[in-house]
């Protein structure tokens, strides 16, 4: 597995599980080593196998529905994810499997109610309290999904993935200061996150605080792994306040507010 020969693997896995049929490990192993070779038949049946030696076990069973997504087989994936949250319904995970899974499928308001389940039963998962505030997004209710964030955020102050999507859902409503206040705090954290100089930047162009959005344009390079990328940004901002740029050309007004730190 470890040298990437996962149909080699397969068959080493199936000559264990078969001497071993009652270890729920050689089934797992099977099965992971099936998903990994593409052949999400062979896995699917290894998942069964797994699924019935631990019947209260829900994650053999969203197993299960991983394989038939990647046959694109949704609604078979979805009536799995369901089977799932039956086998325990105390389990955060098979409810944060199919809400994430439901807003994907652009299907927002059936998310709601299992992501909002999941967090319940556990709380510590920070991209389930963001899936939870995008789907009361997508579903047009904008103070229930800042609620989300906020809650997410108090159990993850420092989580970057919540603190950009509430900053982007507050300078979407046009709330400058409390989105400036989040920036603020992530430099604090992450100093040399340039992304996060160039959203202050953008708030600060709003607030009419022209000369400190221009300085935190010099920050981002300044911290910038690649300064190029935001120099240029930089000269674009200067030429807008020149007034010797068009919108078009700077890009200023329309900087991403919630931007990606991988890119």
């Amino acid at each position: 597995m470890s040298e990437g020969h996962f149909e080699a693997a397969a068959r080493h896995y199936a000559l264990a599980a078969a001497d071993e049929p009652n270890n729920a490990a050689r089934w797992r192993d099977l099965a992971r080593a099936g998903l990994l070779a593409e052949r999400p038949i062979h896995a699917r049946r290894a998942f069964r196998r797994l699924a019935r030696l631990r019947p209260n076990d829900p994650r053999p069973v969203v197993e299960i529905g991983f394989t038939q997504e990647l046959e694109r087989d949704y609604d078979q994936a979805l009536a799995t994810y369901l089977e799932a949250v039956v086998v325990d319904p105390e389990d955060a995970y098979p409810y944060r499997v199919l809400g994430t899974r439901l807003l994907r499928w652009g299907k927002a308001d059936e998310a709601i109610e299992p992501l909002a389940r999941s967090v319940e039963i556990d709380p510590s998962h920070p991209e389930t309290w963001k899936a939870l505030g995008l789907a009361h997004h997508a579903a047009g209710q904008a103070d229930a999904s800042e609620s989300a964030f906020r809650a997410g955020l108090e159990h993850h102050p420092s989580d970057l993935g919540l603190n950009l999507s509430l900053a982007a859902l507050l300078i979407n409503a046009g709330r400058f200061e409390p989105a400036l206040e989040i920036y603020d705090r992530l430099i604090e954290v992450l100093p040399r996150f340039a992304a996060a100089h160039v959203g202050r930047s953008l708030i600060l162009h709003e607030l009419g605080r022209e000369n400190e959005a221009e300085s935190a344009l010099i920050r981002a390079v300044a911290v910038a792994d690649d300064p190029a990328r935001y120099e240029r940004r930089l000269q674009a901002y200067r030429a807008l306040r020149r007034g010797g740029a068009s919108e078009s050309e700077t890009n200023t007004p329309n900087l991403d507010p919630n931007p990606n730190p991988t890119e």
